[in-house]
């Protein structure tokens, strides 16, 4: 804990065991490819269903984190369903389909990075999701 000083403006602080920030900007429009390590029910601000997509992605700076909404409404499940096909292009996807997010927990999808600023905050998103390369096992 950092504790000031008396009169003269200086201040104690003890950084042992503080890390550093790990947070790695990726680069706007540039392919990558992410390893899903959680996927989450949740609620959106406005009240829909979705789906919390968690993705790790290592690059020659470090290992940054990506998080992507599929929102489970009619309108917008083709969000959904591009990112099951880059996952797995032999999925069937057609009529009604039960998902066991915890099977997508270490599979590997190929996306093009959004990076996103509001104010003075960074987010690393995801502009579209891509299908494997030919020969390409992502699986």
């Amino acid at each position: 804990m950092g504790a000031l000083g008396g009169n003269n403006n200086s201040v104690s602080v003890d950084f042992t065991g503080v890390k550093d920030s790990n947070f790695i900007n990726l680069v706007d429009g540039q392919i990558y490819t992410g390893e899903i390590t959680k996927v989450e029910q949740s609620v959106s601000k406005n009240g829909n269903n979705q789906l919390v997509w968690s993705f790790r992605v290592e690059t020659e700076e470090g290992i940054a984190n990506v998080r992507n909404w599929t929102v489970l409404k009619p309108e917008a499940l083709f969000a959904l369903k591009n990112l099951l096909k880059a996952i797995d292009p032999t999925m069937e996807l057609d009529g009604p389909l039960n998902l066991d997010l915890n099977s997508f927990i270490g599979a590997k999808v190929r996306f093009i990075a959004k990076v996103d600023v509001n104010g003075d905050k960074v987010y690393n998103n995801v502009k579209t999701f891509l299908p494997p390369e030919a020969g390409e096992d992502l699986v």
